[in-house]
């Protein structure tokens, strides 16, 4: 789905509350979640999306959301005030403007320990901002400063996307593929099938060539995707993207269950 223009504001929302695979094209903010609570048992699942630009979550005093996979461009990515069980996994935070005024990774002010972690912060000037819990003026200037006072975004990283798309934000970086997987997701915004040992962070899974499936091992059938004519070749391509019996290379590594018959 796509929203120009529009946000979601909720207010007081209990309950299963699961929002996947929108882009949300605001000058305010993507999602509020004002005093929305959910359970443990149910959380709310926030997945998928797209947020430019504006907040992507305004949570005040609510609880027991998670945040996988999303994008999130310009101003305040998230401000926390008060959910003590937030989960904050596989995101991409941009910022593309040179900051004449203060933009933050982090709005966050309760104090409460969060689950974040395996997300990607980049700010085009490289400055990178979170504001200390109950704090107006003081400030984490690294992801360094970060990780070490809260133990928080330890696999993170600070790595350009580089967009293929301002609209959409979809990124072409590669090394975006550090995200770790969620039960439940398994796929991205558009339905691609997300690696299963390594997907990629934000909404979009980046393509790659690797192993997934089932292979065979025939010297007496012609060379193909799921054929091989000999163990040297299959071998050679999964160590090194190589093949020497003629045939399409599959590519290096194993990105699912695979079976050679």
């Amino acid at each position: 789905n796509r929203n120009f223009g529009l946000s979601l504001d909720l207010d007081h929302s209990t309950g299963i509350l699961n929002i996947s695979k929108n882009i949300f094209n605001s000058i305010y903010y993507g999602l509020s979640l004002y005093q929305c609570t959910s359970s443990k048992q149910d959380p709310g699942i926030i997945s998928n999306n797209v947020f430019y630009p504006g907040l992507l979550i305004f949570d005040y005093n609510g609880g027991g959301y998670r945040s996988y996979y999303n994008n999130t461009f310009i101003d305040d990515s998230i401000y926390i005030t008060g959910d003590t069980s937030f989960v904050f996994i596989n995101n991409l935070v941009y910022d593309s403007i040179m900051n004449t005024s203060l933009y933050y990774a982090l709005f966050y002010v309760s104090g409460y320990k969060m689950n974040m972690d395996y997300n990607d912060y980049y700010f085009s000037d490289k400055k990178f901002y979170i504001r200390k819990p109950i704090s107006y003026d003081s400030f984490y200037h690294s992801l360094a400063d970060w990780q070490a006072a809260t133990g928080n975004d330890i696999h993170s990283q600070l790595f350009n996307p580089y967009l293929v798309s301002d609209s959409d934000s979809v990124v072409s970086n590669k090394n975006l593929d550090f995200g770790i997987p969620v039960s439940g997701i398994t796929d991205d915004i558009r339905g691609a099938q997300r690696h299963g040992f390594s997907p990629t962070v934000g909404a979009y899974e980046i393509s790659r060539n690797c192993f997934s499936g089932t292979y065979t091992i025939d010297p007496n059938k012609a060379a193909s995707v799921t054929n091989y004519k000999d163990f040297h070749s299959a071998i050679a391509d999964l160590d090194s993207g190589k093949r020497y019996d003629g045939g399409p290379a599959n590519g290096k590594g194993i990105c699912g269950p695979v079976v050679f018959e």
